[in-house]
Parts: structure tokens; sequence; C-alpha cells
């Protein structure tokens, strides 16, 4: 239930594109620090949670698998958003751009949901942020994406429904993952491994070099600084906080079953002292007792 309502939040991001398309200065004074802060919470998820389970459950395939993800990630960002968004850029007046556009988006918001469905597999507060991290990069995306429907001569309201659909794929990238992890349960090491190299791809080949790109934007290299350090605290808290609870709340889990097991123990030795104590005050009845279970 996590994953869809995290998912389906970010499908919805798509209709920010309606609202702000046109007169997004708010908006435009927040990218600032919501990028920059991405970048953090991605950094620490990379290097803080995904990166270590991975090498813990696979140390060579492990890394090998991250490398591959990442090389994956950079061909089809470099075959489906550069490409595509260039001829939609130079060709904005004709539908086919624009439908390649959201055929480009459908497959970067199914890996967003593989990255949010792997989160939730750490922990519920990782999720979340991640989810936040995830809703802070796609935000300005979809806003670009929505004007290139409109110049290529949709309506608003049709726009909205193709930009909704193209969105809609994160949900089936959350909900496969998680089927994925709980039909094939040791393979969660490949999640993670995927998820690593596609975030890793993320941070450091498309919103870094966006904060370069956009000085004016995002002012001065100290208001980034701040806000990449943000993102990466609040993440490592979260990721923190996870592990402590989860450590806390498997040793509760023990300390219950050892405090059953040593009260059936002493309800078994409280049993037999009863018996040997019945026993010693009427041998009789015992030696009938015995007699009839002999017979």
């Amino acid at each position: 239930m996590y994953v869809l309502g995290a998912t389906g939040l970010v499908a919805l991001s798509s209709l920010v594109g309606a609202l702000l398309f046109g007169g997004s200065s708010v908006f435009s004074r927040l990218e600032r620090y919501l990028v920059p802060a991405a970048v953090g919470v991605f950094l620490a998820l990379i290097l803080i949670e995904l990166m270590p389970k991975t090498f813990a459950a696979a140390p060579e395939a492990g890394g090998l698998l991250i490398g591959v993800s990442f090389i994956v990630s950079y061909i089809a960002a470099h075959f489906i958003h550069r490409q595509l968004h260039a001829k939609a850029a130079s060709h904005s007046d004709q539908r086919e751009a624009a439908i390649l556009v959201l055929f480009g988006d459908a497959l970067h918001n199914f890996t967003d949901g593989v990255v949010i469905a792997g989160a939730f597999l750490v922990s519920v507060e990782v999720g979340i942020v991640t989810t936040i991290a995830v809703l802070f990069h796609e935000l300005p995306q979809e806003i670009v994406e929505f004007g290139i429907l409109l110049r290529a001569g949709y309506s608003r309201s049709q726009a909205m429904v193709r930009n909704l659909l193209s969105a809609s794929t994160v949900i089936v990238g959350g909900v496969l993952t998680l089927f994925v992890a709980n039909t094939f349960v040791g393979s969660t090491w490949i999640i993670t491994a995927i998820v690593a190299g596609n975030l890793l791809y993320v941070a450091a080949s498309e919103l870094l070099p966006r904060l370069h790109d956009k000085s004016n934007t995002y002012q001065s290299v100290w208001h980034i600084l701040v806000a990449l350090m943000l993102g990466y605290i609040t993440m490592t808290a979260a990721i923190t906080y996870a592990h402590a609870f989860a450590h806390e709340a498997g040793h509760g889990h023990d300390h219950h079953y050892e405090e059953k097991v040593m009260n059936a123990h002493d309800e078994h030795d409280a049993h037999d002292e009863h018996d040997a104590h019945s026993e010693h005050l009427d041998p009789t009845a015992d030696h009938s007792h015995g007699s009839d279970h002999d017979h």
C-alpha cells in the first residue's frame, strides 16, 4: 500500500505542469533548493544503504550489476531523453515528436517506480524520503514536457491526460519490483544493485550537470552545497532510524521468544515436581495408573 500510494503520488505530479506552466516563478525559486537536495538524498541512499546491502549479499556479482545498471541507464538516457527531447525542440509542431517524448518519459517513470519500491523494501522512512526526492527531480521535467505537448498542438486537457498516462508507468515499475522481491526472496540484492546503478547515473549525470549549467537559477555554489548536505543528512537520518528500529524490533522479538521458552521450561519443571510429589504421597494410585497404561 505504501508503494502504491507513493507511485500514485508521483504519477499525479504530472498534472503540476498544467498548473504551473506559463507562470512558474514560485517553482523556479524553489527549484534552486529542490534539485540539489534530491542529489544529496540519492547519494546517501546509494552510499549508505544500497551499495553496502548489495556487496554484503553478492560481493562480486553485485558490483558488476551496479556497473551494468549504470551503463544501461546512460544508454537509455542518451537514446530516449537527449535524442527525443532535441527532436521535440527542433520540431515542436509535429505530434510525432511529442509522442516520442511521452514514450521516453514512460520508460523513465518506470525506472522511478523501481527506485521507489526498492527504497520501501529498506523501510517506510527511507521510502518516503526517496519518494520526495523523486518528486523533486520529476517536477521540472513534467513542466517542460507539458509545454512540449501544448506546442505540438494538444489542448490543455489532452496534454494533461497524455502526460498522466505516461507518468502512470511509475506504478507498474513499483508493483513489478514488489512482485519480484516477494517471489524471489533471495534476489533482493539484484533490485538494490539495479536501483543503485540507476540512481548513481541520475545523480551524477543528469542532476549535477543541471546545477552547473544553470548557475543563475541555483545562485552560488554555497546555496547548492547547503541544500545538497541537507538532503544527504535527511536521508542518512532516515536510514539510521530505520536500522535502529529494525534492530530494536528484532531484539524485542528474540527476547519475547526467550521468555516463552523459559516460561515453558519452568512450567515443565513444576509439572515434573508435582508428579514426583504425587507419587510419593500415593504410590498405589500411581501403580494402578501405570498398570492401566501398560495394559
